[in-house]
C-alpha cells in the first residue's frame, strides 16, 4: 500500500502525484481512488473547512483542510490490515502563520502528538514535528514508522492547525513473536518457528535487557553483545 491524500478545495486546482487523491473535505466514510489505480476508505469527523493557496507551488502543498472552528477534527484512514507503515504529513498554511497542535493514533492509541509547534507562512510541520521551509520540505522531512496493532490511523488537529498532506506506505507485516529460552554459556538459543518467511522474521527482539536484530535471511540473529544460534521449532 502507497497511497497519498492531498488536502484543498477545489479538484482540478492542480495535478496530483499518480499515488495520490484530492480531498475536499468528506466526511468519513468515503473511497479515494488515485491514477495508479488504487482504492482506500478515508475521511473527516468534525467540521471540516477547506482552502485552495498557490496553484503553482509543489501541488502537495497546494492547499489545505483544517478544522470550521467548531472544535477538533480528525482524519481517519481504513488500513489493510495492522502492520508497520511510514507516515509522510504536512501541516501549515502558505497563506498565514500557525500554531501546530497535531495527534497521530493507532485507532484509540495516542502514538504521538505535537503541541504548539509554530509555523511560519511557506513552511510546513512534518510527521515528526519538524519544520521546513516549503521549498525544501519534502527533501527534509523525517515520516514518522509505527507498527499498528489496529487497522485505523487517526490525525486529530486542533483549531487553527491546517493539513496540507498525508501519505501512508506499508512496510510490511507485524513482526512475529519469538520465544527466548535462557542463556547457554556464551550462546543464546531462539526457537525458529518454522513456516515464516523471512519477511516476517526480519524484526527486533528483546531479550535478557538486550537487543537483538532478526536479519532479513530469517536465519540469522546479530545482536551487540551475544552469539545466538537458531533451532526449529519442533
Amino acid at each position: 500500500m502507497n497511497f497519498g491524500f492531498d488536502f484543498r478545495a477545489t479538484l482540478g486546482y492542480v495535478t496530483d502525484p499518480s499515488y495520490a487523491a484530492a480531498v475536499l473535505g468528506e466526511a468519513y466514510p468515503n473511497t479515494y481512488s488515485n491514477a495508479d489505480g488504487a482504492s482506500i476508505v478515508a475521511g473527516w469527523t468534525g467540521g471540516v473547512a477547506t482552502r485552495d493557496r498557490i496553484a503553482w507551488a509543489e501541488p502537495r502543498l497546494a492547499g489545505l483542510n483544517g478544522s470550521d472552528g467548531s472544535g477538533t477534527i480528525t482524519f481517519k484512514v481504513a488500513l489493510p490490515g495492522p502492520g508497520q507503515y511510514g507516515i509522510v504529513a504536512a501541516f501549515g498554511d502558505e497563506g498565514n502563520d500557525e500554531t501546530c497542535t497535531v495527534t497521530f493514533a493507532d485507532d484509540t492509541a495516542t502514538i504521538v502528538t505535537y503541541t504548539g509547534v509554530s509555523v511560519a507562512s511557506f513552511h510546513s510541520m512534518d510527521a515528526s514535528g519538524n519544520v521546513y521551509e516549503d521549498h525544501v520540505f519534502f527533501a527534509s522531512q523525517t515520516p514518522l514508522v509505527h507498527t499498528f496493532t489496529s487497522s485505523v490511523l487517526k490525525v486529530t488537529t486542533a483549531i487553527g492547525t491546517a493539513t496540507e498532506f498525508l501519505q501512508v506506505t506499508s512496510l510490511g507485516p507485524p513482526p512475529k513473536e519469538i520465544d527466548v529460552l535462557p542463556l547457554k554459556g556464551s550462546q543464546l538459543v531462539l526457537p525458529y518457528p518454522l513456516g515464516l518467511t523471512p519477511e516476517q522474521c526480519a524484526a527486533q527482539i528483546f531479550a535478557n535487557g538486550q537487543e537483538y536484530i532478526v536479519s532479513a535471511d530469517g536465519l540469522t540473529f546479530l545482536p551487540k553483545h551475544a552469539i545466538l544460534t537458531v533451532t526449529p521449532k519442533g
